[in-house]
């Protein structure tokens, strides 16, 4: 289970078309979404 905001965060880039650029692991799981464009940014 996800954190609630995580999952508020990736659910608005979903149904707005953004993209989610994250460094916290607790987005990998989210990559895996249909319509999810995401980077992850390395320290």
């Amino acid at each position: 289970m996800r954190k609630t905001v995580d999952t508020l965060i990736a659910t608005c880039c979903i149904e707005n078309s953004w993209s989610l650029f994250y460094s916290d692991r607790d987005f990998d799981p989210f990559v895996e979404c249909p319509g999810l464009r995401s980077v992850l940014l390395e320290h």
